[in-house]
């Protein structure tokens, strides 16, 4: 009898993060010998046929993954809320939070005349509760409703909430609202190295009680779990969280010497996948020049390649057809090999990121990219053709040499260079913000000429960009990405996380029809080789930026 994998994750409600996480790996070890062929018929951990393995338990753990989230969002910390039971503060409240687009409803029930109602978007749980339901309709209900608007009413003394138009409706004698208590939940952030000597810290969400400096701790990293050390911990509010609370994981428990020195004794490499500019996964030749080395990486376009046709030789015997490539591409390539860029561990480092948008890159994982193509040559004829006829290579050199221009510092000097209609791009992170926070940077198009400014708020009085960037007087950034104060001439993007952008008129149909299938995050890392290429950047010349 084959277990029901959905009826078995209700069992599992009750258990420990940790003892979800073996229970995970567990699963993935039988279905990657599945997929190996290594599991025969009533042989698997729950007696499944070889036959039904996939079909059942890739469901199952997809269930388990979302089991382990909802656990690790419910122990992110102590929240604080606030109530709302009066309809007026309601109705505010929904129109001041217009962020429900996009959000997820993860759990409703009816029950003994009183209804519940919980939404979720990122962090900010919302949770309704309706008393002495009258009515309650859903036109269709399955395990995800994605929010495209909520609306509520007060008719004849009754509240009711529409979602979606017809997806939900309840008409009930009265109505509470209970929603995160942004001023004052405090959410506490724990640094953690994965190993002795290592220098980068990563940042997790504890609720820990008594946790210190020094000790060791269980945490979740890509698909599993490891031992960590706390580095630091650091204490912030809702608006001032160092990294976006729905990226941020939560550290499973404490740990010990023992465990953490057993783990790695084993010579586990847990950082392939989860986190960006980990040195240790590469091995390039010199890490201390590296950037400067790239600078001298030639630019190349995509282009179409010739292949040589097959031919008879004199023994009868066939030459097979094979690319030929012009000194263009032979030069780069070889600038490539003098410049010591490849990556010697570029086979194991591309399985982890073969599967990622080019965009999404790190600088490091682009050298490993571009390895693979180059050294590929040699055991797939064409592979170099095939990637400068789709242009992934020259979008790779695109997003490589995004990562080594340099802005120029604005100062008291150079700030007269320019005017606001000369500005096509302006970014401008909020305190609390991914990336750089409080930083702005400047894309500016005189007389044909491109120059990249930079600066931050917190190293250079922001009144001074006033006269050249009027909306800065008057912008007001309000949550989730809604700003208001806009001043004509430029539109503004939301690029997620607190990050936001504002393009030129001139140049904003064409941006946004760059954009249109993005996400905000997306942009993100996207905006500058869009808006270089829209400004007719010529990319072989990205070191005069330099």
């Amino acid at each position: 009898m084959i277990i029901n994998p959905f009826l078995y994750i209700e069992e599992m409600k009750d258990w420990s993060l940790d003892k979800l996480y073996e229970e995970k790996d567990h699963l993935e070890e039988c279905i990657n010998k599945y997929k190996q062929r290594e599991i025969k018929e009533e042989e698997d951990f729950r007696k499944i046929s070889s036959n039904d393995m996939a079909s059942i338990y890739e469901k199952y753990l997809a269930r388990l993954n979302n089991l382990i989230e909802n656990k690790e969002r419910e122990n992110k910390t102590d929240k604080k809320y606030i109530e709302l039971d009066k309809y007026k503060e309601i109705e505010k409240f929904l129109k001041e939070n217009n962020f429900f687009e996009g959000a997820e409803i993860y759990k409703i029930s009816n029950k003994n005349g009183n209804a519940e109602i919980f939404i979720e978007y990122g962090d900010k749980d919302i949770e309704f509760y309706f008393y002495e339901v009258s009515e309650f309709n859903m036109s269709y209900y399955t395990d995800e409703i994605y929010i495209d608007s909520v609306y509520i009413n007060n008719m004849n003394g009754k509240t009711s909430l529409e979602i979606n138009g017809d997806t939900i409706y309840i008409f009930a004698q009265d109505i509470r609202v209970r929603t995160l208590d942004i001023d004052n939940t405090i959410y506490t952030y724990v640094s953690v190295k994965f190993k002795e000597n290592q220098s980068k810290t990563f940042y997790y969400i504890s609720n820990i009680e008594n946790l210190k400096i020094g000790d060791y701790v269980y945490v979740p990293i890509r698909e599993t779990s490891c031992p960590a050390i706390v580095e630091n911990i650091e204490k912030f509010s809702y608006r001032n969280v160092p990294f976006p609370l729905n990226m941020t994981k939560t550290i499973i428990r404490k740990s010990s010497k023992n465990e953490f020195e057993n783990y790695n004794s084993k010579n586990v490499n847990v950082f392939k996948e989860e986190y960006d500019n980990f040195d240790d996964d590469f091995e390039f030749e010199n890490y201390n020049t590296i950037k400067d080395r790239a600078r001298k990486l030639p630019y190349i376009k995509s282009q179409k390649v010739e292949w040589e046709e097959i031919k008879e030789n004199d023994d009868k015997s066939f030459s097979m057809p094979f690319p030929n490539y012009d000194k263009e591409v032979i030069d780069w390539i070889e600038a490539f090999h003098s410049l010591k860029l490849l990556d010697h561990n570029y086979v194991e480092n591309f399985n982890y990121l073969k599967d990622k948008n080019i965009e999404e890159l790190d600088f490091y994982e682009i050298l490993s990219y571009l390895t693979y193509i180059i050294r590929g040559e040699k055991f797939c004829d064409g592979l170099i053709a095939s990637n400068l006829e789709n242009g992934n290579i020259e979008l790779l050199e695109k997003r490589l040499f995004s990562y080594l221009i340099k802005f120029t510092e604005i100062d008291d000097k150079n700030i007269r260079d320019f005017e606001e209609k000369d500005i096509m791009f302006f970014t401008l992170a909020e305190a609390g913000a991914m990336g750089e926070p409080n930083g702005i940077e400047i894309v500016t198009q005189k007389e044909n000429a491109i120059t990249l400014y930079h600066t931050n708020i917190s190293e250079f009085d922001v009144r001074k960009l006033y006269s050249k960037f009027s909306t800065l007087k008057t912008l007001k950034c309000e949550i989730f990405g809604v700003v208001t104060g806009v001043q004509s001439g430029f539109i503004h993007v939301d690029t997620g996380m607190g990050n936001h952008l504002f393009i030129n008129d001139s140049i904003n149909n064409e941006f946004q029809e760059k954009i249109k299938t993005l996400q905000p995050f997306e942009i993100y890392n996207r905006w500058l080789i869009i808006g270089l290429d829209l400004l007719e950047f010529d990319w072989s010349k990205f070191n005069e930026l330099c």
